[in-house]
């Protein structure tokens, strides 16, 4: 026994089922994953302290990328901020030089604290990376750069470069602030350099898989499938 269908319109309905069903099934997995790491994105910014400054600026950076069709990823970012983000106390900043002989200078003595940064004369033209530091390491950098202070002022005038006098204005920077957020999730998670320990991704990567086959994100797979599968 045979059965034939000699049916041109079926057989084109056919040929499209065959594509639109994996690509509405590749469509529904994506919009799942994505509610999965969005949901897991607002439990990780749930669990970070409310604690201003650098905490703030890791809240901020959480972020959900898509890294192709249908794939996502919960990341920490590199922020951008302005010099006023930057906190005295538990921050170094790292001046990052191209080609500008006064940058060139002040990155010498890198790692800087924030009170101790010189401020130039048409401002300092350089990238700054910012990175998390504890007290103890603030403190002790800031007394190695109050020793070397006359020497970087001589320098710099060497070169024509006016230097305003420290404490009198706040510097310029004439490029990008970089503050280092995966930096300091790191040593949140696991407690290094003297900051607390602040395990949030450890426990938050556990709950991924229970939270992959709830309902909401079943149902949110679902519902993109039906939707590009009717088109």
């Amino acid at each position: 026994m045979r059965i034939e269908v000699d049916d041109a319109e079926l057989q084109r309905k056919l040929k499209d089922l065959q594509v639109s069903i994996p690509e509405a099934a590749a469509a529904g997995g994506g919009a799942a994953l994505k509610e999965l790491m969005e949901q897991l994105r607002d439990r990780v910014i749930a669990m970070i302290p409310n604690r201003g400054g650098w905490y703030d600026l890791y809240k901020r950076s959480i972020e959900v990328v898509e890294k192709g069709q249908g794939q996502y990823e919960l990341t920490t970012t590199i922020a951008q901020i302005r010099y006023g983000d930057i906190t005295a106390e538990d921050s170094l900043i790292f001046v990052i030089a191209a080609d500008n002989d006064a940058a060139v200078i002040v990155a010498r003595l890198n790692p800087w604290t924030l009170d101790m940064l010189p401020a130039l004369k048409g401002g300092l033209s350089a990238t700054l990376d910012v990175k998390p530091a504890n007290e103890s390491e603030v403190s002790s950098r800031r007394e190695v750069l109050m020793g070397e202070r006359d020497g970087l002022v001589s320098d710099l005038r060497a070169i024509s470069q006016e230097v305003y006098p420290f404490d009198s204005t706040l510097p310029k920077v004439n490029g990008t602030i970089r503050a280092d957020v995966p930096f300091l999730a790191l040593r949140l998670e696991h407690g290094l350099g003297g900051f607390p320990r602040i395990p949030i991704w450890s426990q938050v990567i556990p709950e991924a898989e229970a939270l992959s086959r709830s309902r909401a994100i079943i149902e949110r797979g679902h519902g993109v499938f039906a939707e590009r599968w009717n088109k």
